[in-house]
């Protein structure tokens, strides 16, 4: 591992100092774009991010999407693709704290993987933007399932 620049230190310094507050607002902020959106009652929703899904695709699939509109949702749905990913795969917020990483310094999460002791490290901010600057049609659920898919079940004879 290579030793961390000025910069880099600086980063991190400031992504440490803010990491609490963003754990603490996750379910908050994600919760409430739920409770925003829903012509219906947000329960069943809340108790099922998955089932919440196909109304963004609803919502913003064939839409033209502006400037301000993803400066409007994009932090919005950062906390929901994060609490879908905490909620329904056992994920965790982390820093990326590797200097080598593209993804220094970012708010990630991880997730179990496939191999017991592995995780994978997935970027809701990177989902997030690639899915709000895709052309329409797009979706959030291909999305979600190319960058994290669910793990096969094994079965033992």
């Amino acid at each position: 591992m290579s030793e961390l620049s000025d910069d880099q230190r600086a980063l991190l310094a400031k992504r440490r100092e803010a990491f609490p507050q963003l754990v603490e607002d996750s379910a908050i902020v994600a919760e409430s774009l739920i409770r925003s959106v829903c012509a219906a009652e947000p329960e069943p929703f809340l108790a099922n991010f998955e089932l919440f899904v196909p109304a963004i695709d609803e919502i913003f699939g064939d839409k033209e999407i502006t400037p301000d509109d993803i400066e409007r949702v994009r932090l919005p749905l950062f906390y929901f693709v994060a609490e879908l990913w905490i909620r329904t795969r056992g994920g965790a917020w982390i820093i990326d704290e590797l200097p080598e990483s593209r993804h220094f310094g970012q708010f990630m999460i991880d997730i179990p993987g496939t191999e017991p002791g592995r995780l994978l490290r997935l970027s809701p901010f990177h989902l997030v933007h690639g899915y709000l600057t895709a052309p329409a049609p797009r979706s959030l659920r291909s999305a979600l399932a190319s960058l994290a898919p669910r793990p096969t079940p094994t079965t033992t004879n």
